[in-house]
């Protein structure tokens, strides 16, 4: 796949194509496009989170994080909250621990019992929000990135 000035190799690596460019653009302006990239990735996994009514607690919406490494030259954002990727992908048929579902089935008027065994006959159903996102705001990103380096 390439983005101009970026280049995504088969196996996942980023390439940067004109790296006279980047030694030509200052640190400083780098780090304000991944920060503002950062913060629209994050705010789109958190509308998301929303859209796909995945908000119980509010616990996986307030677990998505931004963190700053290398003096801010990199970007991560995370979700805290262990189970995520679940929400994110669904599950397969399992039969999870009564007690981990508890004051979820509670809140609803549902019998746990109940919602264990139809865990068990059917998985969960997936309420993607992460991946989504990434694919909204990652062109923007790039595109800014190519932007401030020309």
């Amino acid at each position: 796949m390439n983005r101009g000035l970026f280049s995504v190799k088969a196996r996942g690596e980023l390439v940067i194509k004109a790296v006279d460019r980047l030694a030509r653009t200052s640190e400083e302006t780098i780090k304000s496009v991944l920060a503002k990239g950062a913060i629209d990735l994050q705010r789109e996994i958190k509308a998301n989170i929303k859209k796909q009514h995945a908000i119980d607690t509010g616990n996986l919406w307030r677990s998505v994080q931004i963190k700053t490494k290398e003096g801010g030259l990199v970007k991560e954002v995370i979700e805290q909250a262990d189970y995520g990727v679940y929400v994110e992908r669904g599950t397969k048929k399992h039969f999870p621990p009564v007690k981990a579902l508890e004051l979820w089935a509670k809140r609803r008027g549902l019998n746990v019992y109940a919602v264990v065994k139809a865990i068990g006959k059917k998985g969960t159903k997936a309420k993607p929000h992460f991946i989504p996102a990434l694919r909204t705001v990652l062109p923007e990103i790039f595109r800014n990135l190519e932007r401030v380096m020309r």
